[in-house]
């Protein structure tokens, strides 16, 4: 490389438009998302994309109603010689 060639280099700024960088050649650049390259991705990782978007999109009551209570989790709970229940958990 000519030193015109590199001076030249240090006054552009490098980004995904200048073909002489990579994606990833920057630190601050994040590595392109899988499947944005022509490559193929894993059905699982569709998938949890897919229902990362649903889950994204319900309410929090509706989220709720899919999980478990705190009494489905908890069988038996005794703090400082009391016996706990639900009311005491969050």
């Amino acid at each position: 490389m000519t030193t015109q060639q590199q001076q030249e280099q240090q006054q552009q700024p490098p980004n995904s438009n200048n073909p002489q960088h990579e994606p990833g050649d920057r630190p601050d650049m994040p590595p392109p998302l899988p499947g944005t390259d022509g490559r193929p991705v894993r059905a699982s990782y569709q998938l949890q994309l897919k229902v990362q978007a649903l889950l994204t999109a319900m309410t929090d009551e509706e989220k709720s109603a899919l999980g478990h209570s705190v009494t489905d989790l908890i069988a038996d709970c005794e703090f400082a010689g009391t016996t706990c229940t639900s009311e005491y958990v969050n």
